[in-house]
């Protein structure tokens, strides 16, 4: 008598989930470029959210590298929604890794992950605006100035002769103020280092080149620029975040320049 009743019971339940379809995501070219985002190219992204879940914003990166465009975007289960979307066209034939996200932030745990392949026409096509090694011919290498260099020696040469001199014998309480004068001359030589800038940027009419003195995170509320990278390797390395309202975000190391362009008004 009782399997019946589970047999019964499980069939209710069952029907009383909702059911969920393939999460899908397509990516065509738009017919009207916008020549303000050049060198992007605007494309359509059209979503079905076949999940449980509320997608409010979508991670794009060209499977090959390059920089990640975070949009916004809210569309609900089992709903369909097109959004416009300006992405890296460096080849006719090209796959984007999209990742649909819980919240508009590139940490957040995507709902969905998919490789969406799109073919742009071959006047859309911009390779040379991305990659252009002719822009770091006039780069500069940031040092620290000649002065810092000097007076931090200096500072290090007296605190070396103070810390030793704490090693001779003398009278009492001559260690414990030869100890506070050494920590005294660290800290100051550390402050002295501190003191410069981490960021060094050059700017011109077309360009601007960004170098920093130790690994940070750059960020800028900049939305009118592009990057512009040396070769293949800095272009898959990259770690470029784009968001539309928020900016741009990289972490640049003592060994890198990065290179931006303003998008063609």
């Amino acid at each position: 008598m009782r399997r019946p009743m589970i047999w019964t019971l499980t069939v209710i339940f069952a029907g009383a989930a909702p059911a969920l379809a393939e999460t899908r995501v397509s990516l065509s070219p738009d017919v009207r470029q916008d020549e303000g985002a050049f060198p992007f190219r605007s494309a359509k992204m059209e979503i079905f959210n076949g999940t449980d879940r509320i997608v409010r914003a979508v991670a794009v990166r060209a499977r090959s590298g390059g920089p990640t465009i975070l949009v916004p975007a809210v569309v609900p289960p089992n709903t369909s929604q097109t959004i416009g979307i300006s992405l890296p066209a460096i080849s006719v034939e090209q796959t984007y890794s999209v990742r649909l996200l819980s919240r508009d932030e590139i940490s957040a745990k995507p709902i969905a992950s998919l490789e969406v392949p799109v073919s742009w026409q071959a006047a859309m096509v911009t390779p040379d605006a991305f990659f252009d090694p002719g822009a770091y011919d006039d780069a500069f290498r940031i040092s620290w100035p000649g002065s810092l260099r000097r007076n931090a020696l200096l500072l290090s040469v007296l605190t070396v002769v103070l810390a030793a001199g704490c090693l001779l014998p003398r009278g009492k309480g001559r260690l414990a103020g030869c100890l506070l004068v050494a920590a005294v001359g660290v800290a100051s030589a550390v402050m002295l280092v501190r003191s410069q800038p981490l960021i060094a940027t050059r700017q011109s009419d077309e360009k601007i080149t960004i170098q920093a003195r130790r690994t940070i995170r750059w960020r800028s509320e900049a939305i009118g620029l592009a990057p512009v990278y040396l070769d293949r390797r800095q272009w898959r390395e990259d770690d470029l975040l784009i968001h539309p309202r928020r900016g741009l975000a990289a972490t640049i190391r003592p060994s890198d320049v990065r290179v931006f362009r303003a998008l063609k008004d």
